[in-house]
């Protein structure tokens, strides 16, 4: 039995632009949620700086979330956030019993 796979994104959007990635990324999470393998597909957006969002994900293995990065809704939110993308951290973690 394979063992979870947990993401953590990290994603700052230039000055003033966190409305715009953080709707880009609303637009793909009941998508993502509904994919083969996806456990849990949640977004947060930081209280104090509106450009700070995290997206936490739970998927099957490592072949479910690259199904996800390969998708038309997740290739279509990168071509989205892109323009107001400043910084992004990806940590992939195990899940530990």
């Amino acid at each position: 039995m394979s063992e979870s796979l947990v993401v953590v994104a990290s994603l700052t959007a230039n000055a003033g632009s966190g409305d715009e990635l953080f709707a880009a990324i609303a637009s793909i999470i009941q998508a993502s949620r509904a994919e083969a393998g996806c456990q849990s597909y949640i977004c947060h957006r930081n209280i104090e700086n509106a450009d700070e969002i995290v997206v936490y994900e739970v998927w099957d293995d490592e072949a479910a979330l690259q199904k996800h990065s390969q998708s038309e809704h997740f290739q279509r939110f990168l071509s989205e956030a892109k323009p107001v993308l400043k910084d992004l951290d990806v940590k992939k973690l195990t899940v530990q019993p």
